[in-house]
């Protein structure tokens, strides 16, 4: 019974390491003077931050697809779920942290600087999101700092779309707090 519980907390760990991955990319780019070829090609820089959050959403698909079915065959989880609004989430969720990978990569300037900021992030998104420690076991003045973190959102309506089988609809102010994010 708690199984699609925990399978949202997975799936938003899953979703939450996309920033990760640009961050660490795009620096070592720059490091080793990738980056200066790609201006002499024909592609905007903007068409090659798209490609690159396309290919991470893609990357991401399989390793969630193998947790549903790990869930399922392992763990004998009954029920999926609200299919469609996990996919919604997992869509805007992964763009969002990825596009917190590029922030990450556009103010630091060596990989170890890229390291020690995603390792500070990547630790408030793990204990304050709900993502380890459920949420309603969190103390009160930590559960005030986590929601402004897009995490906090991504663990949350993740919760509610495997628990409570909630719609796109009712998901409302969760996706649009994920989009806000990947905006800024």
């Amino acid at each position: 019974g708690s199984m699609p519980y925990l399978l949202a907390m997975v799936l938003a760990l899953t979703v939450m390491g996309s920033f990760w991955g640009l961050s660490v990319q795009l620096v070592t780019f720059r490091e080793q003077g990738i980056l200066r070829r790609f201006r002499v090609t024909p592609v905007g820089a903007s068409a090659m931050l798209a490609s690159s959050l396309i290919s991470n959403y893609f990357l991401t698909l399989p390793t969630i697809a193998i947790e549903f079915y790990l869930s399922r065959s392992l763990f004998h989880m009954a029920g999926l779920g609200n299919l469609f609004s996990v996919f919604i989430l997992v869509t805007i969720g992964t763009v969002t942290f990825a596009s917190l990978g590029l922030i990450i990569a556009s103010v630091t300037n060596t990989m170890q600087e890229t390291q020690i900021i995603n390792q500070i992030i990547w630790f408030v998104f793990l204990f304050i999101s709900g993502a380890t420690i459920p949420f309603p076991k969190l103390p009160a003045m930590v559960q005030r700092v986590a929601v402004f973190l897009p995490a906090t959102y991504l663990v949350s309506g993740l919760q509610r779309a495997m628990v409570d089988h909630t719609n796109v609809t009712e998901l409302g102010a969760y996706l649009a707090s994920l989009v806000g994010c990947a905006l800024i």
